[in-house]
């Protein structure tokens, strides 16, 4: 939406560090001057278009691409070990999930 970005790998690693986790959420505290955010255990949807992990993980994308190649960035969390990651390589096609940002 209007006034609103995707942001870059190194805007959401940088969102913060205390992570509170709910039944099928994640919630990140505020940190450098940004609100909370919650991110729903949305999974994602692979090239043939099924759904993949729904409920148990939450893949989003970020706007940072990977120099050279259709490979995006992306934050992922897992509800069962409760982690959380930055990754790499991505496949754009496979339908991460976006929270926009306020410019």
């Amino acid at each position: 939406p209007s006034g609103y970005r995707i942001p870059t790998n190194s805007e959401l690693s940088s969102l913060g560090t205390s992570a509170s986790w709910g039944s099928s959420t994640i919630s990140i505290s505020a940190s450098s001057g940004y609100p909370a955010l919650v991110f729903p255990a949305a999974g994602r949807v692979y090239f043939d278009s099924s759904d993949w992990f729904r409920g148990e993980s939450g893949f989003y994308a970020t706007s940072t691409i990977v120099s050279g190649n259709n490979f995006g960035y992306r934050m992922n969390f897992d509800m069962s070990t409760r982690t959380l990651k930055q990754s790499q390589g991505t496949y754009r096609v496979y339908a991460n999930s976006v929270r926009c940002i306020k410019n």
